[in-house]
């Protein structure tokens, strides 16, 4: 199904397209600017971002709604953009929004609306793959769910997982009407207090639907000695900074904020200019789950080693055929195609700096390659994929096993540095 619109004709050299936002300050809304400037820049058109107190706060104060409203009014916008969920959209003032802004071309990212073209990425599957990842790897079976604050249907897809293996039990279920009127910290207390005190359950995972509740769920958890992922896993939704960097790392569901803004910006502008776009385009294709530390899987560079996967090569690394090392650099750009790195280039600079027990010879072209790679590169984990490929090799011989995996420390933590200005 597609949503049609006469195209616009204009002199103007440039589009301008609004984009109401709330006033958060947190990776989400960031990304998701980021993503919408990227796509701007690409197509060349102006966006004027419309932001207000968050929508938890506007709840309390309506009048907010009609002051950032009024403000969008005055401009001469060619088309708006907006998320879904704001409390001054569409989802809590439909006929006032549709009314004011009756003939302008919008489209919403993160919500359907029947009359409104939109970007939305579905959890729920990956709901269910991560609340299977729980029963199914580590045999965990009193995992209990704690309801976002807007209830959705992400619970729809966890209750299915529980029936499926046989586990449910609304003892685990915390609605998130019990949960009213607290704030983050509060929320996960109370929680808690439901599922531990009140109904004496004794649970071995969380699902928790935020990142950032994530850790205050931890923190309360470990303030009653109960240690995570030990005694409690717990699996979140989001993913951010703090997730990755954070002791233990949050296993969670990647939300391709960045890609809702790029794909939202792209899609209005191309319905300002051809007239024609998908009335939903749903965007799960870029999601993703990051198991870590918190559910009790191994950081990924500790599992290869640990799951005993590693056999020594007959031959030393610097004897390895030249199809034998392009083979292992076609296998790495295949498992990281969103790195932007030449492996094969790595690789034989790697076995370079290991024969001359020279480490620039290798970290000097990482550092250059990795200067060239665009924001929407992901280069987190490809020294631990490298470390896979290369210590079969390197056991051959202690001291390149020993030198060698010193050098590659040294180069986890050029990409980490890397990786967090991405």
């Amino acid at each position: 199904m597609t949503h049609d619109h006469k195209p616009l004709m204009t002199d103007k050299s440039r589009l301008t397209i609004g984009y109401l936002d709330d006033n958060l300050q947190n990776d989400f809304h960031n990304n998701v600017l980021i993503g919408i400037a990227e796509a701007a820049a690409e197509l060349d058109v102006n966006i004027i971002r419309f932001g207000y107190y968050s929508s938890h706060i506007a709840y309390k104060f309506s009048h907010q709604v009609h002051m950032v409203l009024d403000h969008i009014s005055q401009y001469q916008l060619d088309g708006l953009i907006f998320l879904g969920w704001t409390q001054a959209g569409p989802m809590y003032n439909e006929a006032m929004f549709m009314e004011r802004f009756a003939g302008l071309p919008m489209l919403s990212m993160g919500t359907i609306f029947e009359k409104i073209p939109s970007v939305y990425f579905s959890g729920d599957e990956y709901i269910s793959r991560i609340t299977r990842h729980l029963i199914e790897e580590h045999g965990l079976r009193k995992i209990a769910y704690i309801e976002h604050h807007r209830p959705d249907n992400r619970r729809d897809f966890y209750d299915k997982e529980m029936r499926e293996a046989g586990l449910a039990d609304p003892a685990l279920y915390v609605s998130a009407d019990l949960l009213t009127g607290l704030d983050q910290d509060e929320r996960n207390r109370k929680a808690l207090s439901i599922l531990l005190d009140e109904r004496g359950v004794e649970i071995e995972a969380i699902v928790t639907l935020q990142i950032i509740e994530a850790g205050y769920l931890i923190d309360e958890l470990e303030r009653r000695g109960l240690r995570v992922p030990e005694d409690v896993a717990v699996v979140t939704y989001e993913d951010s900074h703090d997730g990755r960097f954070a002791t233990p790392g949050r296993s969670t569901v990647y939300f391709p904020w960045r890609e809702l803004g790029y794909m939202g910006c792209r899609y209005v502008t191309r319905l300002l200019r051809s007239g024609h776009i998908p009335m939903v385009d749903q965007i799960n294709r870029m999601g993703r789950v990051h198991y870590r530390e918190s559910c009790g899987c191994l950081p990924h560079y500790v599992q290869t080693g640990a799951a005993g996967t590693c056999q020594q090569q007959d031959i030393p690394l610097d004897q390895a055929a030249d199809e034998v090392i392009e083979a292992m650099a076609a296998q790495l750009a295949r498992r990281h195609q969103r790195a932007e790195l030449n492996f094969s280039v790595l690789i034989h600079a790697f076995i370079t700096a290991c024969g001359q027990r020279d480490e620039k010879l290798f970290l000097q072209p990482l550092v250059q390659q990795m200067a060239g790679i665009s924001n929407k590169a992901r280069i987190n984990e490809v020294i631990a994929s490298l470390r896979s490929q290369l210590y079969p090799w390197l056991l051959h011989r202690q001291d390149d096993f020993l030198w060698g995996g010193d050098l590659l420390m040294q180069a986890q933590t050029l990409v980490q540095e890397r990786s967090a200005c991405l």
